[in-house]
């Protein structure tokens, strides 16, 4: 589980929870009372609108994830299992 306690959101992955929050991560408190909206740390989180704009979804369990990064995960994964090399070879046998 990666629940953003800011938002309120879950993340199939860490990833997925890091990537949702953007903003300049150190500036001085008071530049962040000046903001609009106001910014007490200078990050804030997606919202919906701007995640489905990058093309994020929510899967059956109500996760947002990235469905790019999750089939070149997969396809990462296809490949060492088509790699020719052995246990012994160092490869994890399942």
């Amino acid at each position: 589980m990666n629940l953003c306690v800011a938002c309120g959101k879950d993340f199939a992955s860490v990833e997925g929870f890091d990537r949702h929050r953007v903003g300049k991560h150190a500036y001085l408190f008071a530049e962040g009372l000046r903001m609009t909206p106001l910014r007490e740390d200078g990050r804030r989180c997606l919202d919906v609108d701007e995640l489905r704009a990058l093309g994020w979804q929510l899967d059956k369990q109500g996760r947002w994830y990235d469905p790019a990064k999750a089939a070149r995960t997969r396809e990462a994964f296809s490949a060492l299992d088509r790699s020719p090399q052995t246990a012994s070879e160092g490869a994890m046998v399942p």
